[in-house]
């Protein structure tokens, strides 16, 4: 009768020791945050709807957008990706008509919609 209540102890003993130690898992942790970007989204009237539109960005080379409607431009945009801060923000039509020209600041992680005629 001793023996068997010796098993038992030992059987029960040794499950919970398996089970503490599987429970225990790495302690390492992945740390990480959200990149420092934000992003600009042309937005245009009936004109300039569905048109390709040259972005220039802090006078570097430019960068070729479709604009879409106001109510289009968050969901379906096409997001120009930039650093946070202040840029200066030039939009030209093909035919190199000036449709915007401004300086604009733009937060970490938030989206400026340039709305152009």
């Amino acid at each position: 009768m001793k023996s068997i209540k010796s098993i038992i102890a030992l059987v029960t003993l040794l499950s919970a020791t398996i089970i503490g130690l599987s429970s225990c898992g790495s302690t390492a942790s992945v740390s990480g945050g959200l990149n420092d970007e934000s992003f600009i989204i042309v937005a245009a009237q009936n004109r300039y709807h569905k048109q390709e539109v040259l972005v220039h960005i802090d006078k570097e080379a430019p960068v070729l957008t479709k604009a879409l409607r106001k109510n289009q431009a968050v969901r379906k945009g096409d997001r120009l990706i930039v650093s946070p801060g202040r840029h200066r923000i030039m939009v030209v039509d093909k035919m190199g008509n000036k449709l915007f020209d401004k300086d604009i600041f733009v937060s970490t992680r938030n989206s400026k919609i340039i709305r152009i005629p």
